[in-house]
């Protein structure tokens, strides 16, 4: 971090995507936060209210999944499959290795850009809690495209 020679402040880094990816890469191995995070608290009342729509059925991805607190979440219900997207590269591989033997797991994938690989129309429900507001202005466009081309229509 640099300092303001004016007032000997630390300055704000630079938001770039290298530093996104190195804050999230280390975020994603503190487990002493973990509280903070609010798919951890939230997580069985956001299923509640896609229940209660009928919303949650079928084929389900958690875009932008950080530690998987919401992918804990989706795995303990029955009647969908789960998928999960991620940017972070030891978030996917964490996420992969602890859910490999549930057997509505699909895998998480790690994208370095968009779109993915993800096939087009494929979901019935996406959720995508906590991205948005972490992302660079450049990117947000290409998010909002990419949620709705693997959307089922």
């Amino acid at each position: 971090m640099t300092t303001d020679s004016k007032t000997d402040r630390p300055k704000h880094p630079r938001w770039t995507p290298e530093n996104i990816m190195r804050f999230w890469d280390y975020w994603s191995h503190r487990t002493d936060r973990d509280a903070w995070y609010f798919s951890y608290a939230q997580g069985p009342g956001i299923l509640n209210f896609c229940k209660w729509y009928g919303l949650f059925q079928g084929d389900v991805l958690d875009y932008g999944f950080a530690r998987g607190f919401f992918l804990d979440h989706l795995l303990k219900e029955k009647g969908v499959t789960v998928s999960g997207l991620e940017f972070s590269e030891d978030s996917t591989t964490r996420v992969n290795e602890i859910h490999k033997n549930k057997p509505h797991w699909k895998g998480a994938v790690k994208v370095g850009m968009l779109p993915s690989s993800l096939q087009k129309d494929k979901f019935d429900l996406v959720f995508c809690i906590e991205v948005i507001e972490h992302l660079l202005d450049e990117w947000v466009n290409d998010t909002f495209q990419e949620l709705y081309r693997v959307t089922k229509p």
